[in-house]
């Protein structure tokens, strides 16, 4: 059963359930600060779980790589191969285009 997270304005909410709330919430932004951080250290851009990354690329050509996998995934096209496909074009472009792998 899920814990319930007393409400401020509520008379059963006492002060060490106040200052639990206050402490989680100051320790989570921490440790997305963090995060945020250490991706900004090693010269990567912070991607939202779940999404996958397709390496050497930069954010323009991952949105690329989404749309194009959305769009095949939704009419149905290559099958089980959407992603590969997707991922095949987005790499073509960013050759055709002169860069380098991984800038």
């Amino acid at each position: 059963m899920a814990a319930t997270i007393p409400d401020i304005r509520e008379p059963g909410a006492n002060s060490a359930s106040l200052t639990w709330m206050l402490y989680a919430s100051r320790r989570l932004v921490m440790h997305l600060q963090q995060r945020f951080l250490d991706s900004r250290i090693k010269g990567r851009r912070y991607l939202m779980p779940g999404r996958k990354h397709v390496r050497g690329v930069g954010s323009k050509e991952q949105r690329m790589y989404e749309h194009i996998k959305a769009s095949a995934k939704k009419e149905g096209r290559y099958g089980k191969r959407a992603e590969e496909v997707a991922a095949r074009t987005v790499l073509k472009h960013h050759k055709e285009e002169g860069h380098k792998k991984g800038r």
